[in-house]
């Protein structure tokens, strides 16, 4: 079992949080390019 801060929230590691954040911006950068890619598509007509 993980300890507990204050405020309810189970600790993580440096690490892990570390990873976290790099996957969250990869994903949501990926996530724009292609709502962006199909958007665009869409517009143009192909």
């Amino acid at each position: 079992m993980r300890e507990r801060h204050a405020s309810g929230r189970v600790r993580q590691g440096v690490g892990e949080d570390f990873a976290k954040s790099v996957v969250r911006s990869i994903g949501s950068s990926l996530g724009r390019q292609i709502v962006r890619g199909m958007l665009g598509a869409l517009l143009t007509g192909r």
